[in-house]
C-alpha cells in the first residue's frame, strides 16, 4: 500500500495530471479540518480516480493513495464517500470490457492494476465493516469484487444480509454475494426465498433477475411473468439521500434477459417496453431489442465517452434484423415506445443512430413506412400518441 510519504516519488505528469492536482488535492485533505471541504476534496480526487467512470493510466495510484484517507477516527464521515468512489473504480475494472476504449488505451492493465491496488485495503475495508454498520453495503461492493478471498467475508455477508430489515440493503446485498455466489452455502434456497410475492418490490425483482441469470429457460413461469409485468424504472429505489443501488434495476434486468433465448428475449422485451416512461431506460431496452432481433450473439453496444453516437464494441459487422410475417414484430414496439424519441425529463425529440448502424431507417418516420410496406396495411399507432 502506498503511503503519503511516497507522493513525490510518482510521477504525476507522465500519468497525465500535468498541474499536479492529485497530490496538492491530497494535502489539502490531510491538512484541511473542515469536514465539508474535505468532503468537497474527496469528490475532485474522485474525478482523477475515475473521469466519467472511464478507467486511466492513474486510476490504480490514485486509488493507492485513498485507501490512507480512510483512516483515522477524526475524519469518519469521508469514509462513505471515499469508499464509494472505491466501490466504483472496482466495478469498472471488472467491467472494462463492456466499454468503449479508444485505440492505444491498455484498460486490461489499467484494470488488474486498479484491483491489486484497492485490494492493499481489505483490512481497513473489513475494519470498517465492523464497525461502521451503515458503510458495511458499499464494503461489500468492493469485498466481493475478489472472490479469491470469500472466506474472509462471505459468512459476515450473509450474516448481514439476514439481519438487515432494509429492503434496499438487502436487494444490493444479494447482487453483491451474487458476484461470489459459488462460496455462498444454498446460493439458490437464498433467491428462492427472495423472489417470493411477499417480499419488498425491489429485493423480489432483483432475486427473481438474479434466477434468471443462474436458470434461463429452466426459471419457472410466474417469475418470467412478474418480471414482464413491470419497468425496471417502477422498481423502488432507495430515499432520497441514500447511495442509489449499484448496479440499477435496469442493469440487472438486461443481465437476466441475456440468459434467455433470442425468441424468449425479444418477447419479454416487447412487453415489457409498452410500460417504460423513462428515456434512459427505453433506450438501453430498445437497443437490445434489435440487437436480439438482428441474431447476433455477443453483440455489445456501446457509446464511447465524448460522444452521443452508439458503435458495436470491437467493431463488428452488423446486419439488418429480419422483418417480416415470419419475425416478430419489434419495430411496433419501438414505434409506439414514446419515451424513446422524446425525452421524458426535456420533452424535445431524441435522435439516434441505433437504426442506422444495423442499415434500417433512422427515423420514426421511416420505420412506418418500412412496417407498412412489409404488412401492407396502415401502422397500429397506440392511442396515447
Amino acid at each position: 500500500m502506498r503511503y503519503l510519504k511516497d507522493l513525490k516519488l510518482v510521477d504525476w505528469r507522465r500519468l497525465g495530471d500535468e498541474y499536479l492536482e492529485v497530490p496538492a488535492l491530497i494535502r489539502q485533505y490531510i491538512g484541511s479540518p473542515n469536514s465539508e471541504e474535505r468532503i468537497a476534496l474527496v469528490a475532485e480526487l474522485l474525478e482523477n480516480v475515475l473521469p466519467d467512470y472511464y478507467l486511466t493510466e492513474a486510476t490504480s495510484c490514485v486509488a493507492e493513495f485513498m485507501i490512507p484517507l480512510l483512516l483515522g477516527n477524526e475524519k469518519q464521515g469521508d469514509q462513505g464517500l471515499i469508499l464509494a468512489g472505491l466501490a466504483d473504480a472496482c466495478r469498472s475494472a471488472l467491467e472494462h470490457g463492456e466499454v468503449y476504449y479508444p485505440r492505444g488505451s491498455d484498460p486490461l492493465g489499467w484494470s488488474i492494476a486498479t484491483l491489486q491496488a484497492i485490494e492493499e485495503g481489505f483490512p481497513a475495508f473489513m475494519r470498517i465493516f465492523g464497525e461502521r454498520p451503515s458503510l458495511r453495503n458499499v464494503v461489500a461492493l468492493i469485498v466481493t469484487c475478489y472472490p479469491h478471498r470469500a472466506k474472509e467475508y462471505v459468512p459476515l455477508l450473509t450474516a448481514h444480509y439476514h439481519e438487515t430489515q432494509d429492503q434496499f440493503e438487502r436487494a444490493e446485498l444479494l447482487v453483491c454475494l451474487d458476484r461470489v455466489a459459488s462460496h455462498v452455502p444454498s446460493w439458490d434456497e437464498v433467491l428462492m426465498s427472495a423472489t417470493a410475492s411477499g417480499s419488498s418490490p425491489t429485493l423480489r425483482y432483483v432475486a427473481t433477475s438474479l434466477w434468471v441469470v443462474h436458470h434461463g429457460l429452466d426459471t419457472p413461469g410466474p417469475l418470467l411473468s412478474f418480471l414482464e409485468s413491470i419497468s425496471p424504472q417502477d422498481v423502488p429505489h432507495a430515499p432520497v439521500g441514500l447511495r442509489d443501488m449499484q448496479p440499477s434495476a435496469t442493469d440487472i434486468l438486461r443481465r437476466a434477459l441475456k440468459a434467455l433465448p433470442r425468441d424468449r428475449r425479444i418477447s419479454m422485451l416487447m412487453s415489457i417496453l409498452p410500460l417504460v416512461t423513462s428515456t434512459y431506460v427505453a433506450h438501453r431496452l430498445v437497443q437490445d431489442l434489435v440487437g436480439a432481433a438482428s441474431n447476433q450473439p455477443g453483440l455489445r453496444l456501446v457509446t464511447p465517452l465524448g460522444s452521443a453516437e452508439i458503435v458495436p464494441l470491437g467493431g463488428a459487422a452488423l446486419k439488418p434484423p429480419k422483418v417480416g410475417l415470419d419475425a416478430p414484430d419489434w419495430i411496433s414496439t419501438v414505434v409506439n415506445c414514446e419515451p424513446f424519441w422524446t425525452s421524458d425529463t426535456s420533452g424535445r425529440s431524441v435522435s439516434t443512430n441505433l437504426f442506422a448502424l444495423f442499415g434500417l431507417p433512422s427515423t420514426r418516420a421511416g420505420l412506418v413506412e418500412l412496417w407498412e410496406s412489409t404488412y401492407g396495411r396502415l401502422f397500429p399507432f397506440h392511442h396515447n400518441r
